[in-house]
């Protein structure tokens, strides 16, 4: 004969088994889902591609270490918003220059007080202003398209990293959902509780 506190155990193993839903192989599940502080360990990498520090750049995170296509594809797109930045700075500068020069020589003539006077020198730094903005149209130009290109490319990077991390947490809420015991018994002592309450409050 079992003796009273073997069964209670052993209807209490019962009752967990039967509560507990089989979780996932451990190994299969991202380190980003399994340990939350692994946010924290790939912010060198998260702060080199300009990502924020949530859920979502973790678990792309982990994509980039196991995808070396998709690593190189990602580093390919910093290198070249590098590369952007080193090749346009030549041009920029002389843009200034050239912008900043004209600004200065309209704030000299329009300090001339006999406007018959400064009323040439006018007329010749707006026509050169008009001959700068002719020059340089094919260089807007080009600007405003990889602007575009550069924009869009961001917008694809996103679709890219949601459509990455999406799958890992959806195979994560199918298989890492805890069984429901714990909390139907969390129901049960709070019935047994209000009862209690109801009848202190019988007369």
């Amino acid at each position: 004969m079992k003796r009273p506190g073997m069964r209670l155990l052993l209807f209490l193993l019962v009752l967990f088994a039967c509560g507990k839903r089989p979780g996932p192989d451990a190994d299969a599940v991202p380190q980003a889902l399994h340990d939350p502080s692994v946010i924290t360990e790939v912010k060198g990498s998260l702060s080199r591609s300009g990502y924020d520090y949530d859920l979502v750049d973790a678990l792309f995170a982990e994509e980039l270490q196991k995808d070396t296509a998709l690593a190189r594809l990602v580093k390919d797109l910093e290198r070249q918003e590098e590369r952007h930045r080193d090749s346009i700075r030549t041009y920029e500068r002389y843009k200034e220059r050239v912008t900043g020069y004209h600004a200065d020589a309209a704030q000299w003539y329009n300090g001339i007080s006999d406007s018959l006077l400064s009323i040439d020198i006018r007329h010749r730094n707006l026509a050169a202003m008009e001959r700068f903005h002719a020059i340089t149209g094919k260089h807007r130009h080009a600007l405003w398209a990889y602007d575009s290109l550069a924009r869009r490319n961001a917008d694809l990077l996103i679709l890219l990293k949601l459509h990455r991390t999406l799958p890992l947490l959806e195979a994560y809420r199918e298989n890492a959902l805890p069984g429901n015991a714990v909390l139907e018994q969390e129901v049960q002592r709070a019935q047994a509780l209000e009862q209690r309450l109801q009848r202190m409050l019988a007369p």
